[in-house]
């Protein structure tokens, strides 16, 4: 019963065919396949466990909220069916933020086991279902495809965040996801190895670097893209002769104001 259910889980068959190529490999012996599977196969369950009980509590959150409601209304009981529907129309956006939460975690643990940026798409392909307006699923979906090396759908996808990006509420946190995802999308363009992409991405980082610097105090993460912007500029050979430099002066200014600690 427990198997069958894991079966429909959309992330099962990547997750199997993924394991299954670990289990596969020529080069190891059986024990050092075995020990290579435990790592990726216990990230696996525990994350869907962790997402399981996640999403139960907002279900039961929103059961909780749909029944005061109907009570201070004054409203007469609705069909269990009825009440399901609106339970799940009601906690959409909260499921999305667990599926984002989720994907971004396997991002997050990917470089351990690159089998594990599969699972991060199709979680972010369940996200984007729930929430297809939210700008931030688009922007971590070409965050991976950009890691794998599929630079064009990494494109596609931060297009797709940059459209999304005026609708949210918080004007601030709009200008700097905006100014983000630009970045990323730079740097995407400089992967890409295609002259017209590559001479976009140049000309577009002086408007960004411009836009995302005119503030009283710049922002952390912004100045460590930024610094990745140009060091992967530096490597690739393109953009100015100091963009090494540049990049390494970035770096600097995210460790002088990186009170968290997060980098």
């Amino acid at each position: 019963m427990y198997e069958e259910s894991l079966k429909k889980e959309p992330a099962y068959p990547a997750a199997t065919e993924a394991l299954g190529r670990v289990l596969l490999s020529e080069r190891r012996t059986l024990s050092e396949r075995y020990i290579a599977l435990m790592e990726p196969a216990i990230l696996w369950l525990s994350t869907r466990l962790s997402k399981r009980t996640m999403l139960e509590d907002v279900f039961r959150h929103h059961y909780r909220e749909i029944d005061l409601q109907r009570r201070r209304e004054g409203s007469p009981p609705v069909p269990p069916d009825q009440r399901e529907e609106e339970v799940r129309w009601a906690s959409r956006g909260d499921r999305a933020r667990v599926y984002n939460f989720i994907g971004a975690y396997y991002i997050y643990r990917a470089s351990s086991h690159g089998a594990i940026y599969e699972l991060a798409l199709s979680t972010f392909a369940q996200a984007a279902e729930l929430a297809p307006n939210w700008y931030l699923i688009y922007e971590n979906i070409g965050d991976v495809y950009s890691y794998i090396d599929r630079q064009p759908q990494a494109i596609l996808n931060y297009d797709k965040a940059l459209a999304l990006t005026e609708y949210t509420d918080d004007s601030s946190q709009s200008i700097e996801a905006n100014c983000r995802i630009r970045i990323s999308k730079g740097i995407a363009q400089l992967q890409s190895d295609e002259s017209v992409l590559i001479e976009g991405a140049i000309g577009a980082i002086g408007g960004i670097e411009a836009e995302c610097l005119d503030v009283p105090v710049p922002n952390a993460r912004l100045l460590y893209d930024l610094a990745c912007w140009y060091a992967i500029a530096a490597r690739k050979g393109v953009g100015d002769d100091d963009a090494m430099s540049t990049a390494r002066r970035y770096l600097a200014a995210t460790l002088a104001r990186d009170r968290e600690r997060e980098f």
